[in-house]
């Protein structure tokens, strides 16, 4: 079982190494084309949007959290005054 278990350790080493070597030996694509540099620039420029409306998305978010939270608060304590008002209502 020990002997497995040391293939097996000895294995994963050896893939961890690989990786390291195949990532390290990647090189990556040189823009040249002029049709290249500006996909790159079109690209950039949506990644820039996409993390503005990310942003945008997540502060909403928040809010709508915080409001929510602020409201089941209401809910399971609700002020003094609106018990009355809601019985009266009826």
């Amino acid at each position: 079982m020990s002997q497995n278990k040391d293939s097996i350790a000895q294995d994963l080493e050896e893939l961890r190494k690989y990786k390291i070597n195949s990532i390290s030996q990647r090189k990556l694509p040189s823009v040249e084309k002029p049709r290249d540099k500006q996909m790159a620039v079109e690209l950039e420029e949506e990644v820039i949007n996409l993390e503005s409306s990310l942003k945008r998305i997540s502060s909403s978010y928040a809010l709508f959290c915080k409001k929510e939270k602020k409201e089941s608060k209401l809910r399971l304590n609700p002020p003094a005054g609106a018990s009355l008002a809601a019985h009266f209502q009826k």
